[in-house]
């Protein structure tokens, strides 16, 4: 039954491909409920299967909570063997469930929000094949077919993010994605590399297995300079996917696509593949403190940086670009003080608030037509009073009031990170301070949207045309309640020292990690939960202050101007690496072409083919027709043999 719930992904874009194939080939105006319909069925039926999975696995023993489905041998060579095995324990199905969960209500949403596209079913095969390929990372038994579906994703979110292609920045933006993805890639395959040398097998349960003696052996402490390095290269593959420093800079420009796709590749799918995976291989990492303290710092870092561009942008899509960049540090924080559960915990409510979120922001630019920048919007709160609550909601939950699902998972990583023998009162202070900035730019988009008086009417109305805004269909909306009412309860699974969350993942990721010093130090724990508490909320107050006074705003913009403008510009980190990567490797590729290729290549190549005319033109001219000649060419071609044969042999 396991094979089922990849299986139904890829049935319903098999549906949508051939439906595409033969009536939609041709941009003619269609809709969507046919082919929305199918994916949203081929989804919804996975998630369905995954809740009984889920409760089988329930039922079992917990030494024994696994389930293995081996359909085929894929890959023999020499001490090489892998098969196509899809292997769910606590960890794969927390992630299934969510997954599929949410990617069905983003399918359901996708229907009204794709109602005037022309070519819908394409569009629902794209989605379902990047449902596929997420479940069949998760569900991986093995290194490699997790790269099988690590690398799917990479193409779908090629596919979908450059979906209107016909838009240079949007096809740009779907290369970009691509090529930065590809970056990172290099790293988990160096890692698997690796892993295969050193102990001759790529299957997880395996390799775990075989960590475990050499544990018990006391061999491992000699191998830790080899773990070490194993660690880091998957965590570069985890830094490309996971939209980490350095490799960023392709998720913002992801909202180049539909905000479907946004909502699916932020929420619940291909950026939560890093964090799976660092938690899928914590028996490796906990062996490392090296590798574990990379893995924090560049979650921490990553965060920090990620909530300070998020405080000047104006597109709506790209603040919450920013905001899921700088969430994903805060889950690889959790992870790299080796609060596995933790980690995953903010995975799984990040899910929720997120993808409420962009759906949300995708009524709103539905109801404004289109419009995406928030200093030309303000007062929909009247207009839009469904996704102004849902919206509400998701915006509380992020930034971390409680009892919102995100202040749960968000204080228990901050108490990790100050209590774990690998964090520090630092790692606790920076990780406040974008708890700060998360609120603060939380609010500061809410207001600009949501509150106020419309400045809409000015900038974006045509004269003499009228300019209505609306609330999205009920097919838009309703997916978005379902995700404000989770992003409201979900927080419940991982309460502190109630977590049913962190009792189920625990025969996976272990119990976390907590330094002597505080241990039962309970007092303590409470305090920052109240200083977490109190900081978010001062984040939200200051929001609503400054931006209750829209011409103050104004002043202080023109006043830290350079500070805005580096902060708008996203600390011109494209500027960088288009001055220091893109163009030098740009003219360097110029120069091998035009210096070898042309030069070199094409000459070679063309003078092979001179020559063959050549002398296929010379060879014409003993061609006469006349037999007098071809005897006399015989007879000296005979004499020629005759002499070499006597005097050459002699």
């Amino acid at each position: 039954m396991l094979f089922l719930i990849a299986l139904f992904p890829l049935l319903g874009f098999l549906a949508n491909g051939l439906w595409h194939a033969l009536f939609q080939a041709r941009p003619v105006r269609s809709g969507a409920l046919i082919p929305g319909l199918v994916g949203s069925a081929a989804i919804g039926t996975s998630f369905f299967a995954s809740l009984l999975l889920f409760v089988r696995l329930k039922g079992m023993p917990v030494s024994q909570r696994e389930v293995e489905d081996v359909l085929f041998n894929w890959v023999t060579a020499g001490n090489l063997s892998i098969d196509i095995a899809f292997r769910l324990d606590p960890l794969s199905s927390v992630f299934l469930m969510f997954i599929t969960g949410v990617a069905t209500l983003i399918h359901l949403y996708s229907i009204g929000y794709m109602e005037n596209d022309k070519t819908p079913a394409k569009f629902f095969a794209y989605l379902n094949l990047f449902c596929f390929s997420m479940i069949v990372l998760v569900l991986g038994s093995s290194l490699p077919l997790i790269f099988l579906g690590w690398e799917g994703v990479g193409l779908c979110s090629y596919l979908l993010i450059a979906y209107w292609y016909s838009d240079l920045e949007k096809a740009s933006a779907g290369k970009k994605a691509f090529v930065v993805n590809r970056i990172g890639d290099v790293g988990f395959m160096i890692g698997m590399f690796i892993i295969f040398a050193k102990f001759g097998t790529l299957d997880i349960a395996a390799l775990r297995a075989l960590v475990r003696q050499a544990q018990e052996a006391g061999a491992a402490g000699a191998d830790i300079g080899m773990i070490t390095t194993v660690c880091i290269c998957l965590f570069v593959g985890c830094i490309g996917k996971s939209a980490q420093l350095p490799l960023f800079v392709w998720l913002p420009d992801a909202m180049a696509g539909p905000t479907p796709v946004s909502a699916l590749i932020h929420a619940a799918t291909m950026v939560t593949s890093g964090v799976y995976l660092v938690a899928r291989m914590n028996f490796l990492y906990e062996l490392s403190s090296m590798a574990s303290h990379v893995v924090a710092i560049t979650g921490l870092a990553t965060a920090l940086f990620a909530a300070s561009i998020a405080i000047a942008q104006t597109d709506i899509k790209k603040i919450l670009a920013y905001s899921t960049i700088s969430q994903l540090g805060y889950m690889f924080l959790g992870c790299g003080v080796g609060a596995y559960a933790a980690g995953v915990g903010h995975v799984v409510t990040h899910a929720f608030f997120k993808a409420l979120l962009f759906l949300g922001a995708g009524n709103v630019i539905h109801g404004m037509h289109q419009q995406q920048d928030i200093t030309k919007m303000g007062g929909l709160k009247t207009k839009m009073p469904k996704t102004f609550l849902a919206f509400a909601a998701g915006a509380l939950a992020i930034s971390g009031i409680p009892p919102f699902s995100g202040f749960f998972t968000k204080d228990e990583i901050l108490w990790r990170a100050y209590s774990s023998p690998e964090g520090s009162v630092w790692f606790w202070a920076l990780a406040l301070l974008t708890s700060i900035l998360t609120a603060f730019y939380m609010t500061r988009l809410f207001s600009l949207v949501f509150l106020g008086k419309p400045r809409f009417q000015k900038s974006t109305q045509t004269p003499g045309e009228s300019f209505r805004v609306h609330e999205a269909p009920g097919i838009m909306v309703i997916p978005v309640q379902i995700l404000a009412v989770l992003s409201v309860i979900g927080g419940f699974i991982a309460i502190p020292h109630l977590s049913w969350l962190e009792h189920w993942l625990s025969p996976v990721l272990g119990q976390p990690h907590q330094s002597a010093a505080v241990a039962g130090g309970s007092g303590m724990e409470w305090l920052l939960m109240v200083v977490s508490t109190a900081a978010a909320a001062l984040g939200i107050f200051v929001g609503l202050k400054v931006y209750a006074n829209l011409p103050r705003v104004d002043r202080i913009k023109e006043r830290w101007d350079w500070v805005t403008g580096v902060l708008r510009n996203k600390w011109y980190v494209d500027e960088l690496y288009g001055a220091v990567f893109v163009r030098p490797i740009y003219r360097l590729s110029l120069a091998l072409w035009r210096g070898f290729d042309i030069a070199v290549i094409d000459r070679l190549v063309l003078g092979f083919g001179k020559a063959t005319v050549w002398t296929g033109q010379t060879a014409r001219l003993i061609q006469t027709g006349s037999i007098q000649v071809y005897a006399f060419v015989i007879l000296v071609g005979i004499l020629v043999t005759a002499g070499y044969l006597l005097y050459g042999v002699a």
